[in-house]
């Protein structure tokens, strides 16, 4: 009899220990299935105020944090169509601007080239119509046929082996790689090609208004002052070979994006859900 009220009490305590454990994974599981949908939330919101990328990455965390929320994640599946279409409108309206400034370019710029093609010349080229044979000391920026630019340059008189060029306006300065010095009888020749003229062209193209300097450097140096004409035809190669190049590239990325419409507008059919959204 004595034993009675003892076992009374441990069944008690084991009852209420079952019923709160019951209880606490009964919570765990509502709480898992509300920050889920708390999580889609947040990311529907980050779709319909128009920030693409932050509603992709909160799905993603979704994805990760919640793998056992079937429901929730199916949503989420078509949440991502959506997300990716407004990524995808916002990538096109940037590239048709880029496009359309890159286009204008060309368009101003073609008719003050011309191609110079001979027999003797490995590859022919594209310079200013304006520009001449190299003479003298002298540089001078062509496109080649791949459609970039590059600086001839050559220098008359007392030989100085140079191998490099800079170029200063006084309080700055752009210089170029180096390269190998080809001689001539009384005439030193280099050519720049790619990374070792972008930059020299374009501190030219971005300061032409200014008095510039062309130094050749090697064992002596030769210095001049580029002319008017010298630095207009150096800044339209740099620009029209560039704009060129950028509409390319933007014609290419818009059938790249073209593509992923289709891809994705196949996806948003596939996991669209009755209902929502």
């Amino acid at each position: 009899m004595c034993n009675v009220p003892l076992i009374k009490s441990h069944i008690l305590i084991i009852g209420t220990t079952m019923l709160l454990t019951l209880a606490s994974c009964g919570n765990s599981l509502k709480s898992a299935d509300e920050k889920a949908q708390n999580l889609l939330a947040e990311a529907e919101k980050m779709c319909d105020t128009g920030n693409p990328e932050q509603t992709l990455l909160l799905l993603d965390s979704l994805n990760k944090a919640y793998p056992e929320e079937i429901e929730t994640l199916r949503k989420g599946m078509f949440l991502r169509t959506q997300a990716t279409a407004r990524k995808i409108d916002r990538l096109e309206a940037e590239n048709d601007s880029l496009r359309a400034e890159a286009q204008a370019t060309v368009s101003r710029l073609a008719g003050a080239f011309k191609t110079v093609s001979d027999k003797n010349l490995v590859e022919s080229y594209s310079v200013c119509r304006g520009d001449g044979e190299l003479a003298g000391t002298d540089l001078q920026a062509r496109i080649d046929e791949s459609g970039d630019v590059y600086l001839a340059t050559s220098h008359s008189g007392a030989a100085t082996g140079y191998t490099r060029l800079i170029i200063t306006d006084g309080a700055h300065s752009a210089t170029t790689g180096t390269a190998r010095n080809y001689r001539f009888d009384d005439m030193e020749m280099v050519t720049f090609r790619g990374e070792e003229c972008d930059s020299l062209c374009l501190f030219v193209a971005q300061n032409t208004a200014k008095t510039l300097k062309a130094t050749f450097s090697g064992r002596n140096k030769a210095t001049i002052v580029l002319s008017a004409k010298q630095k207009q035809c150096i800044s339209q190669t740099f620009n029209f070979a560039q704009a060129v190049k950028s509409l390319k590239h933007c014609e290419g990325v818009a059938i790249y994006l073209q593509k992923q419409r289709e891809i994705n507008a196949s996806q948003m059919e596939r996991t669209r859900i009755i209902g929502y959204r």
